[in-house]
């Protein structure tokens, strides 16, 4: 049975390990794009749910899929 006992899978044994008990500071999460914050996400959802509560029969579903479907879009893309 091979044992990690050389030098260099050691330390990254413990690497793992001390960043597995260390918080994620702020400086080590990357910016969302402008697409992805949640401002963005919440304003297009309202908007779609506005227009889909109109409706006789309003779908919560239908309302997320119009205000995430667009990531895909190509019409939607700059």
């Amino acid at each position: 049975m091979w044992v990690p006992t050389s030098r260099t899978t050691l330390g990254a044994v413990f690497q793992v390990k001390r960043a597995y008990q260390r918080p994620i500071s702020e400086k080590e999460v990357w910016k969302l794009d402008t697409w992805d914050r949640i401002e963005t996400l919440n304003a297009k959802f309202q908007e779609c749910w506005v227009k889909e509560s109109q409706k006789p029969k309003p779908w919560l579903l239908k309302a997320l899929n119009s205000s995430l479907g667009g990531r895909c879009d190509k019409r939607n893309r700059k």
